[in-house]
């Protein structure tokens, strides 16, 4: 029987090709990457991207815990500002929860609103489930905190005048009249007595602060004519005159308008 010709068998491969494997994935050696595992680390995004995104989302949020540390130490003294940074986050993004509240009157009212910081915007959910979506310009966040800050306002004072006995007759955030505001838009709302012989109007100004005028009847200015001969048209509200309330009792905005509705209030 011829063995040698049983054993000697041809190469499948043809007489010059290698029998092993490339000089290239020797060097590269048995944890090299093929071509198809390459191709799916090119889909992803490479390491430097991701530190890239880091850093960014770094400097994005400590430039938002500056704005949110100035104004609630420096330039709004009434109403507080409280900021909650959640300790757990993603490399990439941040959630701070901020509550704007008047001393004394937590219970009464309090706004609060998150804010998503991520690498280059923000998202802020309002109190209302209004969701606003900001860039990387941190003044439209400082912006935002300031229309927070006077709508908490207003909204407090209705809810200290219903504990109060008073009666709220009129309320619109978006005031028509009056100048166009740089920042925000302007509201008010307007307060009667529980006898109805008082009335208070609370106008605020993003750009401007915080107004309040009163009004009483009946009117002490009124006088019979020839024309008007009725009394019942002396019980129409007068002309309203405004308070100076940095000359006011109180230690901030909503306990001076406690002690001016209680004022108001007595017979006396």
């Amino acid at each position: 029987m011829n063995y040698r010709g049983d054993m000697r068998h041809p190469f499948l491969q043809p007489a010059t090709g290698p029998l092993g494997p490339s000089k290239r994935r020797c060097l590269a050696g048995p944890m090299a990457a093929d071509r198809y595992e390459l191709l799916d680390m090119s889909k992803e995004q490479s390491l430097l991207e991701q530190i890239i995104q880091q850093a960014q989302h770094f400097f994005m949020r400590r430039r938002a815990e500056i704005v949110l540390d100035t104004i609630a130490s420096k330039e709004v003294k009434d109403p507080l500002i409280v900021s909650h940074w959640n300790a757990l986050n993603s490399p990439t993004q941040s959630c701070v929860k901020i509550n704007i509240m008047s001393q004394g009157y937590d219970a009464v009212c309090r706004t609060s609103l998150v804010v998503h910081v991520g690498e280059k915007t923000l998202k802020c959910i309002c109190r209302d489930g209004k969701v606003r979506h900001m860039s990387y310009e941190l003044q439209e966040l400082r912006d935002l905190i300031y229309c927070q800050i006077y709508q908490h306002q207003m909204v407090a004072v209705q809810a200290v005048a219903r504990c109060m006995g008073w009666q709220l007759l009129a309320s619109s955030s978006h005031l028509g009249s009056g100048p166009v505001e740089p920042l925000g838009n302007a509201s008010s709302c307007l307060l009667a007595s529980p006898s109805g012989d008082r009335m208070i109007a609370v106008r605020c100004e993003p750009s401007v602060g915080i107004q309040v005028f009163i009004a009483q009847s009946p009117r002490k200015d009124f006088f019979v004519s020839e024309l008007v001969q009725d009394k019942k048209w002396e019980h129409l509200g007068g002309s309203f005159k405004e308070i100076k309330l940095e000359r006011m009792e109180g230690k901030n905005f909503l306990n001076k308008m406690e002690l001016l509705m209680a004022c108001l209030s007595s017979p006396t």
